[in-house]
């Protein structure tokens, strides 16, 4: 069993190219966070028999959702304004990635409900953002 390097959870972005390994990492992040969520859907019936004992506690899946978030220091390049400028403009990331090393890519289109720029008089300037699904998201196992 090997473990995997925590700076390898990145989220990429799709260069045009047709091959499916050409990703570009999206820069200046130092800290990412993945999340799946799954909603549950829960019921309770009685026991038809004897319905004096306690109701029986049903769940089942219902929708999922997928959250990528990341926190790092801003860079005024190119690819440090990237996402900053997707919130900015509500623009969909279509077709971005997460890779999760040792486990697998999450393929889809995402959405950026917040950016936050954050600082102080001794340090360079910070950023933080979450990203969520959009829509369906594919995974593909390594």
């Amino acid at each position: 069993m090997s473990t995997e390097l925590g700076r390898l959870l990145i989220i990429r972005r799709p260069t045009g190219q047709p091959a499916p390994d050409d990703w570009e990492n999206v820069c200046g992040i130092n800290t990412t966070n993945f999340r799946i969520l799954n909603d549950i859907i829960e019921s309770k019936t009685s026991q038809c028999q004897d319905r004096s004992l306690p109701p029986i506690r049903k769940r089942k899946y219902g929708g999922k959702d997928c959250q990528f978030s990341g926190s790092g220091i801003f860079e005024n390049e190119a690819a440090g304004k990237l996402l900053a400028d997707a919130a900015v403009n509500q623009t969909v990331l279509k077709g971005y990635q997460v890779f999760v090393p040792g486990y697998g890519d999450f393929t889809g289109d995402w959405v950026l409900p917040n950016f936050d720029f954050s600082g102080d008089l001794d340090n360079d300037m910070n950023f933080s953002t979450e990203v969520q699904a959009a829509g369906d998201i594919a995974f593909t196992a390594v």
